[in-house]
């Protein structure tokens, strides 16, 4: 199954993306891989309760520095990510949705195999052996090294995080649907 758009939804608003957040960058590259950026669409949200400033600095600090590697175009890739602004309506949902069909009808493909679908399908890996798994490993032992009482936590989200990696990608998108 191929995948012909992915939007990746990042709030503009509080100004700060935390070392968590660059993780979660990292993770989302695993799953994709460079093939499967030519996909994506980097969105920003909330930009209805960001000063306007202020939200275009952060926007520009997005593309400079954290989104960076995903906006270049990958080797052996003639396309890279997308970026989009989300404001706070169904016009701009809708336009977000045309910007994706629109990309995968100026595409000399009509999707994409993610990374992370080539590794368990094609390759047999189970979920733990992924390369998005092992970024989340990478992150565990990171926290492992951290000290503080905040500790406990984030080896509570990194838990539920990891636990998603073994449900079936048709249960989670049944749970995402609400369809259980």
């Amino acid at each position: 199954m191929t995948v012909g758009g992915v939007i990746y939804m990042y709030p503009i608003y509080p100004n700060r993306m935390t070392r968590n957040d660059r993780s979660n960058v990292k993770v989302f590259q695993r799953i994709c891989g460079d093939q499967g950026l030519s996909k994506v669409i980097l969105t920003t949200t909330r930009w209805d309760i960001c000063p306007p400033e202020s939200g275009e600095k952060r926007k520009k600090e997005l593309v400079d520095t954290f989104w960076r590697d995903m906006l270049a175009v990958s080797p052996g890739s003639h396309t890279k990510a997308g970026m989009a602004v989300l404001h706070n309506s169904e016009h701009s949902a809708w336009d977000l949705i045309r910007l994706v069909l629109q990309r995968r009808a100026d595409s000399h493909l009509d999707g994409v195999i993610l990374t992370i679908q080539k590794q368990l399908v094609d390759k047999s890996k189970i979920p733990k052996d992924t390369d998005a798994a092992q970024e989340l490993r990478r992150k565990l032992q990171d926290l492992l090294k951290e000290s503080g009482a905040s500790r406990k936590e984030k080896l509570r989200v990194l838990a539920g995080e990891a636990a998603q990696l073994r449900l079936s990608f048709g249960t989670r998108i049944i749970k995402f649907l609400g369809l259980n």
